[in-house]
Order: structure tokens, then C-alpha cells, then sequence
């Protein structure tokens, strides 16, 4: 939503619906360039460092991407943002939908995506009204984006705390617990 009111409202004037949609195109072309790349990306990383790890990192590096690049309101900038957001949103999914596969329980399995497709589709509802209450109408915002980094960060605590007290070898190496095979992302 945010993206969406800087290119309509503040780089083009409203009555330029064509630049501004051209731009958008830039961005979406860019973010789903990033969901390529992690598609490629994110098996070789949980080689090394493991899902639990990777999430942490993805999580971590989305607060980063908030700020920087984010928050310079550039068209290259948001590019770029959008680039690494996409890649690592995309890694995320990716993780999570291992871990369900992995370690839910094929009779669950079903019903298990379908609540946490749920979740993610309600915060996307909550996500724009919560844009459509709090952003300018230019869509800059840099202490909403400093804000949104900080959820990422303290996202990145509670997943943290949570998934060590689980404690799953099978998390922190990417091995499914029972079957003793290796997820891959």
C-alpha cells in the first residue's frame, strides 16, 4: 500500500497513472526477480546454516531493507528494497512450508496450511488498513518504516527464544526429526 500511494502520490502527479504504473511494474518486475533468486538460493543457504538459521537471517535482513534502502524514497532505492524484500519473503515461505511438510503429521498437514494461509492473509488485510490509517498520503513515512524494521527485530526474538526452546536438531540442522531425511529448502 505504501509502495502504491509513493508512486501515484509522490514521484508522479495522481493525473500520471501511466508512469506511476510503470514504476510499479519496476517494482513488482524487481520483487519477483527476488522470488527467483530465493527459490535458487535459499536450498544451498540451509545447507550451511540450517532453516532455523536462515529464518532468523531472512528476518533480520527484511528490518535492514526496511530502513536501508527503504526509507530513502528513491525509485532506485525502493528497487532495490523491493529486490531483497522479495528474495527474502520468499526464502521464508519457502523455510516455513519445509517445516510443515517436515514436521506435521500427514493427517494435520492440510489443515495446518490452511490456518497459517489464513494468518498470512489476514495480516495482509491488517497490513493495508493499518497503512490506510497510519501513512501519509505521499506513502513516505520514514518512522513507519524504522517501525516496521523494529517488528521484524522483535519477530526475530520471539522466533529466536521460541524455536531454541523447541530445541529440534531437525530445525537448527534442517533434518526432519522422525524420518531422518534432509528438507530441503
Amino acid at each position: 500500500m505504501a509502495t502504491l500511494l509513493v508512486f501515484s502520490n509522490y514521484f508522479h502527479p495522481v493525473t500520471d497513472v501511466d508512469a506511476a504504473l510503470t514504476d510499479l511494474g519496476l517494482i513488482v518486475g524487481a520483487t519477483a526477480a527476488g522470488f527467483l533468486l530465493a527459490a535458487v538460493l535459499t536450498p544451498i543457504v540451509t545447507r550451511r546454516v540450517g532453516i532455523r538459521g536462515w529464518m532468523l537471517g531472512t528476518l533480520i535482513g527484511s528490518a535492514i531493507l526496511q530502513v536501508l534502502p527503504g526509507a530513502i524514497y528513491q525509485r532506485w532505492s525502493l528497487v532495490a528494497a523491493a529486490f531483497g524484500l522479495g528474495v527474502l519473503a520468499q526464502s521464508i515461505k519457502i523455510c516455513t512450508d519445509t517445516v510443515v511438510h517436515a514436521h506435521v503429521d500427514d493427517d494435520f498437514k492440510g489443515r495446518t496450511f490452511v490456518f497459517y494461509d489464513m494468518i498470512f492473509n489476514l495480516t495482509l488485510v491488517v497490513a493495508a488498513y493499518l497503512t490506510a490509517v497510519i501513512m501519509p498520503p505521499d506513502g513516505r513515512s520514514v518512522p513507519v518504516m524504522i517501525g516496521l524494521a523494529g517488528c521484524y527485530l522483535i519477530i526475530a526474538v520471539v522466533f529466536a527464544v521460541v524455536s531454541g526452546r523447541i530445541g529440534s536438531e531437525a530445525m537448527n540442522r534442517g533434518q526432519a526429526h522422525e524420518t531422518g531425511h534432509t528438507p530441503v529448502c
